[in-house]
């Protein structure tokens, strides 16, 4: 992988771009597919993955689209957005990219939902699978490989605090914030059922935001 910074971005989205289109809407086999392309890769190609990875998420790390993943869930936590975002990823650059522009875009995306929910937490370990299946080491190489200078920017990125505006705190301000997504995905049959679940529980977990 070459040294421009446009070209590694490239790049970093031609490899789920590859496996999106070869996964055919199947986001389990996605993750799969990307492991197995990038175990094939150099231990530090694969790590230049995963830093491509924390940057993406990173620009992601966004109140709107926490707002976006409680319109289409009905629920979201800290553990929750985590695992949207990658789901939301592996749709590929161009999803993504309008998403973080504007939210309200993905009123109008191609969006693969998976067990009728927006997450896909399997995405979130991708490279570290992928790093010991090359090293032949095991999981835990990545992490006994990391430098300090990887861990302060892995840091870094994760306990950035989030941009823009707070979640707004009723379901009428958010139908005002994003009226065509919420138009879209606020009665998800998945989503109200849910709601419901929580609402009936006796001690219902709260969300952290």
């Amino acid at each position: 992988m070459r040294a421009s910074t446009v070209v590694e971005r490239d790049e970093f989205w031609a490899l789920i771009e590859e496996a999106r289109i070869t996964a055919d809407g199947d986001a389990h086999e996605q993750v799969e597919l990307l492991v197995d392309r990038l175990r094939r890769l150099s231990p530090a190609e694969i790590r230049f993955f995963s830093r491509q990875w924390d940057l993406v998420t990173h620009e992601g790390h966004i109140w709107d689209l926490v707002g976006a993943a409680y319109v289409l869930d009905g629920y979201v936590s800290d553990d929750h957005f985590d695992y949207f975002r990658p789901w939301l990823m592996m749709h590929g650059r161009d999803v993504w990219e309008a998403a973080v522009a504007d939210v309200e875009n993905l009123a109008d995306a191609p969006l693969r939902f998976v067990n009728g929910w927006p997450q896909l937490e399997d995405a979130l370990y991708m490279d570290v699978r992928a790093y010991g299946e090359a090293t032949g080491r095991g999981e835990d190489a990545f992490y006994e490989d990391m430098t300090e200078d990887d861990r302060e920017e892995h840091r870094r990125l994760a306990l950035a605090p989030l941009r823009g505006v707070p979640l707004p705190e009723t379901d009428e301000e958010c139908a005002r914030c994003w009226p065509r997504l919420w138009a879209r995905y606020a009665a998800r049959p998945e989503r109200l059922a849910f709601i419901q679940r929580l609402e009936e529980a006796v001690n219902p977990h709260q969300p952290t935001w």
